[in-house]
């Protein structure tokens, strides 16, 4: 359970997608979008928060798999290994 604002609010996942498909840390910006991750983030820091990253090699880093898949966000890095492990 993740809390916003005052302690009396509360917001409660609606769906499995919803828990798998969590955002971390990343957070909005001033423009209201999200924040993109670095391309030079290694895997192994990755690993701490997304499951599709455990067998990817830790010092791999973002930006070689955006390249590797042909996207070019954390999302859809996400969502090509989640297909290539057949999930």
């Amino acid at each position: 359970m993740r809390f916003r604002g005052s302690s009396s609010q509360c917001f409660l996942p609606t769906s499995i997608k919803e828990i798998i498909m969590a955002l971390g840390k990343h957070t909005r910006t001033g423009q209201g979008t999200f924040r993109r991750e670095r391309s030079d983030s290694l895997v192994k820091n990755l690993k701490q928060e997304y499951p599709e990253f455990e067998n990817v090699n830790g010092n791999t880093k973002l930006g070689t798999l955006r390249e590797k898949f042909g996207v070019d966000s954390l999302d859809a890095v996400r969502k090509a290994l989640r297909k290539q492990n057949g999930d």
